[in-house]
């Protein structure tokens, strides 16, 4: 497990709320969380974020609000951010967690950047963990200049379709495609200031996955058990396209603790909005150097079992 804080930056979402959950079951550290637009709009992102943290009895853990829409306007807004939004229902699959009795505190980027330096001046620098787009960090990034390498020990993100499952299905994964010019500014930004740069790939989630019959066999020992439970069957029922669960975002906290099954591969973002490879990963020797978690069927299978386990959910 990583010995620094953690921030998690989200667009919380019902595999961003069991992240959160995971998280603290694991014993992780957990800073701050930060809301990002994505998945449903910011506000819908805030209240998810504030009513998850208070699930878990953590409402001591700061919230922060971050940025409303991607660095720029580009043609994957339109094509796939906002229809994303218009048929998400309120995040978490439609189901009311219990009211929060807080907000997440709006903050711009500068705002976000003393609130990062204030936790590295007590904790010393943070693992800063995306699963959502990268606007929220490139912004604060940008914001803390020369000090980055100093605040943040590394960034993890999920995203990224790597050879073959572009092939298979091409066109960005959702938190890339939001924002690929964030994503090409977190790649320069490692580069620059030296802190490591991680990308857990569909390639590695995509076949993390339980069908409908599977999750309605899963038995709960906890309240977070069971709501976590209930939203994957409402997701599978209702959001999916085909009904089943994939556990893409619970993946990047177990790879936390996995980090010598990262390769080293040198990449850029393709930024071309008139590419059809808008968005996708691609090696490139003048890129910049970042490390891509690979996975064998044997961790696949290690890390929903102990998704699962942690989330106190047992299979049949």
């Amino acid at each position: 497990m990583t010995s620094n804080s953690i921030v998690i930056d989200c667009d919380t979402g019902r595999d961003d709320a069991l992240s959160l959950w995971l998280a603290l079951a694991s014993g992780m550290d957990l800073a701050a969380v930060v809301a990002s637009y994505g998945n449903t709009t910011l506000e819908n992102v805030s209240e998810n974020c504030a009513r998850v943290l208070a699930l878990a009895g953590r409402s001591d853990i700061q919230l922060w609000q971050g940025e409303t829409f991607p660095s720029r306007a580009h043609a994957a807004v339109e094509a796939i951010l906002l229809p994303k939004q218009k048929v998400s229902g309120n995040g978490l699959c439609n189901l009311e967690l219990p009211r929060a009795s807080r907000q997440a505190e709006v903050l711009d980027a500068s705002a976000r950047a003393d609130r990062l330096r204030q936790i590295t001046a007590t904790k010393g620098a943070i693992d800063y963990v995306i699963l959502g787009p990268a606007t929220n960090f490139a912004a604060t990034c940008e914001a803390l200049g020369d000090e980055a390498g100093k605040v943040i020990a590394s960034v993890t993100m999920m995203g990224g379709k790597m050879d073959g499952l572009w092939d298979e299905m091409p066109g960005a994964d959702f938190n890339i495609a939001c924002d690929p010019f964030s994503v090409q500014t977190l790649l320069e930004q490692g580069c620059d200031r030296g802190f490591p740069v991680r990308f857990v790939p569909m390639n590695v989630t995509w076949p993390i996955v339980l069908d409908m019959l599977q999750l309605e066999s899963l038995t709960a020992s906890s309240v977070i058990g069971q709501t976590a439970k209930d939203l994957m069957i409402a997701h599978a029922r209702h959001f999916a396209p085909e009904p089943v669960f994939r556990f893409h975002d619970p993946c990047v906290i177990l790879a936390l603790m996995e980090t010598d099954t990262f390769r080293v591969r040198n990449l850029r973002v393709v930024c071309d909005e008139a590419s059809v490879d808008f968005g996708r990963l691609v090696d490139d020797d003048t890129g910049c150097k970042v490390h891509v978690l690979e996975a064998t069927s044997e961790l696949r299978d290690q890390f929903l079992n102990e998704i699962l386990t942690r989330l106190s959910i047992s299979r049949a």
